[in-house]
């Protein structure tokens, strides 16, 4: 079955979250440090619609992972090629998923022997901090909006 952009646009608002690392690791093989950014994304929700992200746009299904049922995750171009799908459609999250975007398109496949670039790593640790920033505002704002609901309740 398929499923309009705008629906998941709505429903990742609701329910997705962006994967951010930008780090630096051990490498098990040369025992170097190395950089080990990654981007991917997140949903959860009924099999029947997790099942469907699968098929559309690949990725892993981690069954019964949550309360809500299953739990959809993708990483690098297959988390890019979802985010380019619901970008346009995005209201309240935009300039979070925006900022997910643009880390996505700062990663390349294989650096090889060659470290990457300062200014990429910088740019990629810039918008890791901003996606963090913003998405504690909007727990922030989730946290302020419960407790509101109490006290009128």
């Amino acid at each position: 079955a398929a499923m309009s952009p705008q629906w998941l646009a709505g429903w990742f608002e609701a329910r997705g979250h962006l994967i951010i690392n930008a780090s630096v690791v051990r490498s098990r093989s040369s025992g170097n440090m190395v950089r080990a950014d990654r981007f991917g994304i997140g949903v959860c929700g009924p099999a029947a619609l997790i099942s469907t992200l699968r098929v559309n746009f690949g990725g892993r299904i981690y069954p019964g992972h949550t309360r809500d049922g299953h739990h959809w995750r993708a990483y690098g171009k297959e988390a890019a090629v979802f985010l380019a799908t619901v970008l346009p459609h995005v209201v309240t999250r935009r300039d979070e998923l925006e900022a997910g975007w643009l880390f996505s398109q700062t990663l390349t496949r294989r650096c090889g022997a060659r470290s990457v670039p300062g200014a990429l790593v910088r740019r990629r640790e810039e918008l890791a901090r901003k996606i963090d920033g913003l998405r504690q505002r909007r727990k922030g704002y989730a946290r302020e909006r419960a407790m509101r609901r109490a006290e009128a309740g």
